[in-house]
Parts: structure tokens; sequence; C-alpha cells
């Protein structure tokens, strides 16, 4: 699941690159084209990769604040929390 919306992700900013590249022209609708489809698919893919877990992801006790912070900060229990609600969010047997 994560792999998959990585790469929208990263294909979404090679877009948004091309965009501040070409202010007009058709490659900058090309690029709009491709940052819009690359924009779709990721709303799709969150809404469809949601119902794996969120809830019980929520429940780890992995607050809205933890979610900004870069893992190297978080303690060893935000750590471990955080771990635990990526595999709920991956969506196990």
């Amino acid at each position: 699941m994560f792999e998959e919306v990585h790469e929208i992700e990263r294909q979404m900013h090679a877009a948004g690159e091309d965009l501040a590249k070409y202010h007009e022209g058709p490659k900058h609708d090309e690029a709009l084209a491709r940052y819009s489809r690359h924009e779709r698919n990721f709303s799709t893919c969150r809404v469809r990769h949601r119902p794996a877990g969120g809830e019980r992801a929520g429940s780890t006790g992995v607050g809205q604040r933890d979610l900004d912070m870069p893992i190297k900060l978080l303690s060893g229990g935000q750590k471990s929390r955080a771990q635990l609600a990526r595999l709920l969010l991956e969506g196990p047997d």
C-alpha cells in the first residue's frame, strides 16, 4: 500500500516540477494533465486503503501532533506505536 502511495507522490512531484519549469504552452498543459491525473489517483488510493485499519491504527495512541514529527525525534514508545499503526494500516490478515 505505502509503495503505491509513495510512487504516486513521486510522480505528482515530478509533474509539479514540470509545471514550475513550463509556465505555458503544450509542455505546461501536459504537466497539468499529469498532475491532475496523479492527484486523482492519490485521492482514490487513500480512500481505497483507509478502511484497511485506519480506525484500529487510531487506537494505538499516536497523536495528531506526532504525525508531523520526524520519526527520529519520537521516543521509543512513540516509535513502537507508530510502527504498530503502520502495520494496522497495511491491513494484516
